[in-house]
């Protein structure tokens, strides 16, 4: 689980690959139901087993998603890697014109 941008202002030339999202919740929804709940590590990692069915992949954040499955479907005796990228928010302010005096 990555966010970006990482930094208000990044250097000309550079791109931030993402900072990771520790402590974020993720709910996986079955039939209206919450199946299963798993929380990132520090890296950013998560671990969730599920039973086979189509979920419902809901965060708890104010970021947006921006790249990954929100919903997924588990095959019988199958794994499944979802990596997320999400929107921080993070923005420099646009310089606004000097009023007229």
């Amino acid at each position: 689980m990555l966010a970006v941008p990482c930094a208000p202002v990044e250097q000309a030339g550079t791109t931030c690959a993402g900072r990771p999202v520790p402590k974020l919740e993720l709910d996986y929804v079955k039939d209206g139901q919450v199946a299963a709940v798993t929380v990132t590590d520090s890296g950013g990692s998560y671990l969730v087993s599920l039973a086979p069915g189509t979920y419902q992949v809901r965060m708890k954040t104010y970021m947006r998603v921006t790249s990954g499955p929100l919903t997924i479907a588990v095959a019988p005796g199958s794994s499944l890697v979802a990596n997320y990228l999400l929107d921080s928010g993070i923005r420099a302010p646009v310089p606004q014109p000097l009023p007229q005096q």
